[in-house]
């Protein structure tokens, strides 16, 4: 990275940080007005009101089956048994939910690294890059010596796997290969349509497929061409035909400045979200089964909330009348 490259990652940081502060106070502060009115008595009404008219038909009916093990004899007995089976589901859910996450995390971590560290990503002996231009997109017609079999074009931003070359007896004529050059200090896919031997050194030609020409540094080496040589020493390593368009796409933008501050936002926001979402849930949840407790108070069931706090609320004299069991 140069100072430029480490400038802007600091920059980017700092605006994430304030992003990440402003979210934390903003739901702190959600969550806190929340809790103080569902721990109170303000709710009670609407979480009353929510579970009989969700739950207690399901409820009544089961109490006409014959009783067995296991079957609810009051409606937050129900109530249990229904959030027990809704727990697999519930399960799965956050299964697929984590799996998203953690693929979005590992792309922006992959795109910050390429960002921080220069252009590739090794792996034992492997590595990978994204291609950035369309040198290798497809056959030029004047490149006669592409045939047929010859498929591994790469498209522009696709994200390609590359393995170590060890000797030159490991490149063959017409692989396609990485190699750095010297001069722009940039990594370069191209296929080698040529090699020559000179004091014991081999000497390589390369030309991107949709280009025309060879540029004048991948022509021969010093006794021959207007380039410096290419040898073994400059290779990064041979393009094994694993590619990957919206992979590269997806490491291409989050490497970008925007496109780390927008995906490290997105990913503090739901982070800050389901925390503190779980934990009004969980003032939900208890408060509900403070309702049910209540409501499970009356000794004639056909009456499930005559005991509610509210009761002579008119709007619970109503339900209490709508579901009353002649």
């Amino acid at each position: 990275m140069d100072e430029l490259e480490v400038i802007s990652l600091v920059v980017v940081c700092v605006v994430v940080f304030f992003y990440a502060l402003a979210f934390f106070m903003s739901f702190r502060k959600t969550h806190k007005y929340e809790a103080a009115s569902i721990a109170g008595i303000t709710m009670d009404e609407d979480i009353a009101e929510s579970l009989v008219r969700e739950d207690y038909g399901y409820f009544r009916n089961d109490m006409e089956i014959p009783k067995r093990e296991g079957h609810p004899v009051t409606f937050g007995e129900y109530r249990e048994m229904k959030m027990k089976r809704q727990s697999l589901s519930n399960t799965l859910s956050n299964v697929f939910v984590g799996i998203f996450y953690v693929v979005i995390l590992l792309i922006l971590g992959m795109g910050i690294y390429f960002k921080a560290v220069g252009e590739q990503i090794f792996v034992g002996n492997y590595s990978y890059m994204v291609i950035e231009t369309g040198s290798m997109s497809k056959k030029l017609a004047s490149n006669t010596y592409l045939t047929d079999d010859m498929t591994n074009q790469i498209q522009t931003f696709d994200f390609i796997q590359l393995e170590k070359i060890s000797s030159d007896d490991d490149i063959k004529l017409y692989d396609v290969v990485a190699y750095k050059n010297t001069e722009t200090d940039m990594i370069i896919v191209h296929r080698v349509i040529d090699k020559t031997e000179h004091d014991g050194v081999w000497y390589y030609k390369f030309r991107g497929d949709a280009n025309q020409y060879s540029s004048d540094f991948e022509t021969y080496g010093p006794t021959g061409g207007t380039g410096y040589g290419l040898t073994l020493s400059n290779f990064v390593g041979e393009y094994t035909g694993f590619h990957s368009l919206p992979l590269g796409l997806a490491i291409d933008y989050f490497r970008s400045d925007i496109g780390i501050i927008c995906a490290a936002s997105g990913i503090v926001a739901l982070v800050f979200f389901y925390f503190y979402d779980d934990r009004t849930n969980k003032a939900i949840d208890e408060r509900e089964r403070y309702v049910v407790e209540r409501i499970d108070e009356s000794s004639d069931r056909r009456y499930k909330w005559y005991l509610c706090y509210y009761r002579s609320s008119k709007s619970y004299k109503q339900l209490t009348e709508a579901i009353y069991i002649d």
